[in-house]
């Protein structure tokens, strides 16, 4: 019992602090966290095509959440330095892998956001091309009339 009133204290501690410093202020380019220039710039993503207070507050709740756990598995240790020496084997992993999925996650969404983007843009294309095709079809029909007179 004591180690989920840990996670859940820590986990709500981590993440109203990141919730009143980043989430709260969020605007593209300013007070980015690392964690999400981490994962923006190793998955190139573009931040326009998705919804940026949403993406910083999920990197809010995975952070918070790995730091919990990690804090969590913490306690089951007796002893400083074996806290210490578990703590950073641990935590290494856990950040990279809750961040992958998240990578993944939005490039994934990101792909599918391009996707329609460019099917619009070949629509739009392809009425282009039509419309086009029909002046050239007028301009040919008005210079065949004018050859035949």
């Amino acid at each position: 019992m004591i180690y989920v009133l840990t996670f859940v204290l820590t986990f709500i501690f981590i993440f109203l602090i990141y919730l009143f410093y980043y989430v709260l202020k969020a605007e593209r380019g300013k007070r980015v966290p690392i964690e999400a220039q981490y994962v923006i710039n190793w998955k190139r993503l573009n931040t326009k095509l998705f919804n940026y207070r949403k993406f910083i507050l999920t990197i809010a709740l995975v952070t918070s959440f790995d730091m919990a756990l990690v804090v969590t598995l913490l306690t089951l240790f007796k002893g400083i330095v074996w806290q210490i020496l578990f703590g950073l084997v641990i935590s290494l992993p856990v950040i990279i892998i809750s961040f992958m999925i998240i990578g993944n996650y939005y490039s994934k969404k990101q792909l599918k956001d391009n996707s329609k983007e460019l099917e619009s843009e070949k629509k739009y294309l392809e009425k282009l091309e039509n419309r086009k095709k029909k002046k050239e079809s007028k301009r040919n029909s008005k210079t065949e009339r004018r050859n035949k007179k």
